[in-house]
């Protein structure tokens, strides 16, 4: 067998151990079923750096290709040190350590993984409610109970119960059939009556709306693909940066429309609106402790979090990657299968109504940015790159 073929196979299975240590490090803690503490999680830190600087190590980089890779971590681990949220920085050194690795193979373990993981807390879940109903502990929403199968949140088990879903569908893209989208479907809608999470719902069926149309209207549907896929994110993060600056200029018929649309965004512009008007914004990342209790502007605000990732970005992971992931979906479009365009398509939807979008161990698309930047900016395997992809 070619050596140039086995190193790159080698590379390629360091790399997928990285990916899936990194999975692993973020579903461990989320769950009550598993036993997580400080040493496990150190030891899983190092042998992520361990196998992720080896791959980056034996990659192969133009000059200028290098020095641009070293600004993009640097800027990253700045970030991540500012706001003390670190898997947005391990997910950038996935993404350039991407280099002649194949989406499919990393998204195959993804996949065995978090489906393993899904199901045994599904099970034991449902035993326990079972057998033990009174020790279920759920959460309430305007009178609604809402089951999180041991996984801190609803919104987060229907996040990695959907993108598990979105996993396999890209895996089987071109032989998936409409019985399977449509079971695809209903496993999700089984699941909303459990955690009553409308994200999850919208964006499974939005999915199989935008595979339908691409499988049945070919060429005719790509026009929209391209055009959706290059300006989608770019336009929403416009849309809700504006959205909460203007939120106190409002008056009349304007700020009644506000609050009709933040009530169906579930009260997101409103935190996003008190964050601005309060802290301004973030061009490369900060810390905010937000009190426990403010009263602004006429309403009691509590629990300040970001279940918009475009305002997470603005007001405090840093405005900069907002507008470095825009510009690369928008450059990397021309190279991206409609399969792809599809997910970064259904990843800035779900952006709007989660923060989870800048996670790549939970949602896969930025790491599209990792398969094609080297093509784009600076490619330096030829011979080897084509010989990897003929083996596969």
């Amino acid at each position: 067998m070619n050596l140039d073929y086995m190193e790159l196979r080698r590379n390629e299975q360091i790399f997928i151990i990285a990916f899936c240590i990194f999975i692993l490090k973020n579903l461990f803690p989320i769950s009550t079923l598993v036993p997580y503490i400080d040493k496990l999680d150190l030891v899983m830190i190092l042998l992520f750096f361990v196998c992720i600087g080896y791959k980056l190590v034996t990659q192969k980089y133009k000059p200028y290709g290098l020095l641009l890779l070293v600004l993009f971590t640097l800027l990253f681990a700045y970030a991540a040190l500012s706001t003390q949220y670190y898997s947005i920085f391990y997910g950038a050194l996935c993404i350039i350590a991407m280099q002649n690795v194949k989406l499919e193979n990393v998204l195959r373990a993804s996949v065995w993984i978090k489906t393993v993981f899904l199901f045994t807390h599904v099970c034991v879940y449902f035993s326990i409610l079972f057998l033990y109903p009174d020790t279920v502990e759920m959460i309430e929403r305007n009178g609604v109970h809402r089951h999180f199968f041991y996984l801190q949140h609803p919104n987060l088990f229907s996040a990695i119960l959907v993108w598990t879903c979105l996993e396999y569908i890209y895996l089987k893209y071109d032989r998936i059939k409409f019985n399977a989208l449509l079971i695809i479907f209903l496993i999700n809608m089984f699941f909303y009556f459990f955690t009553n999470t409308n994200t999850g719902l919208i964006v499974i069926f939005l999915a199989i709306v935008l595979i339908l149309f691409e499988k049945h209207k070919g060429e005719a549907f790509q026009p929209f693909l391209k055009q959706c896929t290059k300006y989608i994110f770019p336009l929403l993060a416009i849309l809700f940066v504006f959205l909460v600056a203007m939120y106190t200029r409002l008056s009349g018929i304007a700020y009644t429309l506000w609050h009709e649309l933040d009530k169906i965004l579930t009260g997101r512009l409103l935190y996003g609106a008190y964050a601005y008007d309060q802290y301004g914004y973030s061009l490369n990342g900060r810390n905010i402790l937000f009190p426990e209790k403010s009263y602004w502007g006429g309403f009691w605000l509590d629990n300040i979090y970001f279940d918009n990732s475009y305002l997470y970005l603005f007001i405090t992971y840093g405005s900069f990657y907002l507008i470095f992931i825009s510009a690369a979906f928008y450059l990397l479009e021309r190279k991206m299968e409609p399969k792809e365009k599809i997910m970064v398509i259904l990843l800035a939807v779900f952006g709007v109504m989660e923060g989870y979008v800048l996670n790549i161990s939970l949602c896969f698309p930025l790491i599209i940015i990792g398969k094609y930047v080297y093509d784009i900016k600076f490619k330096s395997i030829g011979r080897g790159n084509k010989l990897y992809e003929q083996k596969n």
